[in-house]
């Protein structure tokens, strides 16, 4: 999937279905472009994923993170 904004790509996310198992997707990569975070891109865009993969049967989404320090910002919670 790919978010746009004035006709630019600003996100993507890449999925793919767990092998071997029914209704199992793994979340490989979600990426907002710096200047769009915070500004209900990254929301959107996760909506949307949602959203196809109830259309396509899916279950369960997984979703794995990085302990590396450059991965902080997709740990971390903002309010």
């Amino acid at each position: 999937l790919t978010a746009t904004r004035d006709r630019e790509v600003v996100g993507f996310a890449f999925l793919e279905p767990e092998r071997f198992t029914n209704g199992r997707w793994n979340l490989r990569a979600i990426r907002i472009v710096p200047e769009r975070q915070n500004a209900v891109v990254g929301t959107a865009l996760v909506r949307d994923l949602e959203d196809c993969l109830r259309v396509a049967g899916g279950r369960i989404l997984i979703v794995e993170t990085m302990s590396a320090p450059d991965q902080d910002g997709a740990r971390l919670l903002r309010t």
